[in-house]
């Protein structure tokens, strides 16, 4: 495979292992459902230029093998445990404009991209906010300049300024991010 696949997972594994896991790359259209509410989980999935989530046994075996790898998917739940609390505390204390600027910013970081399939529907499930509520504040940043959208694509122009207005949240989560 070599380099980076794009995702931080992956690129803990040996090169050999990276090599398995190229084998087994799929494409799939944006708004895929990797699975259903209480389906039996089959597969799992390591995003290399996109944003999802799920998992399977393959990846235990993974983890008996290679011990990097053990230590980046141990990271990351760690990191994934201090995201899940942490949007309590910034949906009650932060903008909804805060909360979408921060939403983007991982997303953003995720993606690896500047441009990626999102609607506002999918964002106000994200942001626990009403639909219409992150629709203005998505429009405050388009009309600013910060970021660009149209038929479900969201387009980061200018990362700088969407970072100044993101709320502390984002530096906070980031800094926990494992290496």
């Amino acid at each position: 495979m070599g380099g980076e696949t794009g995702n931080s997972i992956l690129d803990a594994l040996p090169s050999s292992a990276r090599h398995q896991c190229h084998k087994m790359l799929i494409e799939l259209p944006a708004g895929t459902r990797l699975v259903g509410q209480s389906a039996r989980i089959t597969h799992v999935f390591f995003p290399t230029t996109a944003v999802c989530s799920i998992a399977v046994k393959q990846v235990l075996e993974l983890c008996r093998q290679h011990d990097g790898f053990r230590k980046a998917l141990s990271g990351y739940a760690a990191f994934r445990l201090h995201l899940a609390s942490r949007p309590v505390a910034c949906n009650s204390f932060h903008s909804i404009q805060q909360r979408l600027a921060r939403w983007l910013l991982f997303a953003h970081d995720r993606a690896r991209r500047s441009d990626f399939r999102l609607t506002h529907e999918v964002l106000s499930a994200m942001l626990v906010a009403t639909r219409p509520r992150v629709s203005q504040a998505a429009a405050k940043l388009k009309r600013a300049g910060i970021i660009d959208y149209r038929h479900g694509t969201v387009r980061i122009l200018d990362r700088k300024r969407l970072e100044a207005v993101s709320c502390e949240c984002y530096e906070e989560t980031k800094s926990a991010l494992p290496t």
